[in-house]
């Protein structure tokens, strides 16, 4: 999720300065130090966990299956305890503290005159987009955090034990955020590939970058708010990201099972309208100038639909399993959740791919605003060889 903020800070640098981000330096120099911050805090987290079995000789696991260091687990006291804790901490602020100053410096960069004028352009809605999924993704981590941080103070409770078990289920739900903020930053590539001064995608893929975000922030304010509102319990499903809702009265819990599959449905409908909306973009005046489809993008899109089509399978097969009863729906759930492993890497390849694509984006484009084609850009090297 990082990765996908700082590429969305890094296009909207790449716009505003038309491609002369080491001129206009931009993103900010103190921007750009956040996001050394954050990297060196995974790192330093990464190490910690490696280390910690040497100070203490116990080779157990000390982290949970989401990367968080489990106190509990830490058999060391006295200074050696303090200075561990210390340590977590501070890298702790690093990651969310530089987080957010990436986020407060997205919103403070300013086009330079000489290219814009008096012009304000507003954050775009991918970019904007993005944001509002990284700060629900890491929300969500920090409280876990900052609950295990209450229950190591104060002790367990009640209250304490129910919140951090939804909060466990929360983390689930925005296992979507990453892929989609991805997307939603390839369709923006792609607008200013064909206009990089004011391309945007179509209006109506823009309202579904909302409808999709807005889908996966209500159903983490549903496991998290829920349970405390009315008569209910939150727990996981047969597999990971399935959360099942169980309720004292039927009509509430028919009520809440069906915003929760609308808010599955806009989640889906929205992604592939992006996906449409890629193929359907052309040029603002002259359709026979739109570029094609870069190889990246297409592997944005395909990873894409690996990835929602493995969670939507296995969603329709637990619901499926759930009013049926059918013995062979198991067999299909246990598929899906061995293909659900695989396509985990998806995300991060498809950072990767629009990371190379954006580079090319600053390094290349035509007299017309676009840029080249393979085909073109091979031309022009033979013409300029002989």
């Amino acid at each position: 999720m990082l990765s996908v903020l700082f590429l969305g800070a890094r296009m909207r640098a790449i716009q505003l300065t038309q491609g002369e981000t080491e001129k206009y330096k931009l993103p900010q120099p103190w921007v750009q130090m956040a996001m050394f911050s954050t990297i060196y805090a995974v790192l330093a987290q990464v190490i910690l966990v490696l280390i910690i079995p040497v100070f203490t000789g116990e080779f157990t696991e000390h982290a949970d299956e989401h990367g968080d260091i489990d106190m509990s687990k830490v058999q060391i006291g006295g200074m050696g305890a303090m200075v561990l804790t210390a340590i977590r901490y501070i890298i702790m602020l690093a990651l969310y503290g530089g987080f957010t100053v990436v986020i407060v410096g997205v919103f403070m960069m300013e086009g330079p005159k000489e290219i814009w004028g008096d012009e304000e352009l507003p954050v775009s809605p991918a970019v904007m987009n993005t944001i509002l999924l990284a700060t629900t993704f890491f929300t969500v981590y920090l409280l876990v955090a900052l609950t295990k941080t209450a229950v190591e103070l104060s002790g367990d409770s009640p209250f304490l034990r129910k919140l951090s078990g939804l909060l466990t289920l929360a983390r689930y739900t925005v296992n979507f955020a990453p892929m989609l903020a991805i997307l939603f930053i390839g369709a923006r590539m792609r607008a200013l590939q064909i206009d990089p001064k004011h391309g945007n995608p179509q209006r109506w893929a823009q309202m579904c970058f909302y409808a999709c975000t807005a889908s996966v922030i209500l159903q983490t304010l549903l496991v998290i708010i829920m349970p405390f509102c009315v008569q209910c319990e939150c727990k996981q499903g047969v597999s990971e990201g399935d959360v099942v809702f169980e309720m004292e009265h039927a009509t509430v819990a028919i009520v809440f099972t069906a915003i929760r599959y609308l808010a599955l449905l806009a989640l889906y409908a929205g992604f592939t309208a992006v996906i449409v909306s890629v193929f359907l973009i052309s040029h603002p005046t002259d359709v026979s100038k739109t570029p094609p489809i870069s190889p990246a993008m297409q592997c944005v899109m395909n990873l894409t639909l690996q990835y929602f089509t493995i969670y939507l399978v296995l969603f329709v097969a637990v619901t499926a399993e759930q009013f049926t009863g059918a013995a062979w729906l198991h067999s299909v759930i246990a598929i899906c959740e061995g293909a659900q492993k695989t396509v985990m890497f998806a995300p991060m390849l498809a950072i990767l791919f629009v990371g190379t694509r954006m580079r090319a984006l600053q390094l290349t484009k035509a007299k017309d605003g676009t840029i080249p084609t393979a085909d073109f850009a091979a031309a022009m090297r033979r013409t300029m060889q002989l």
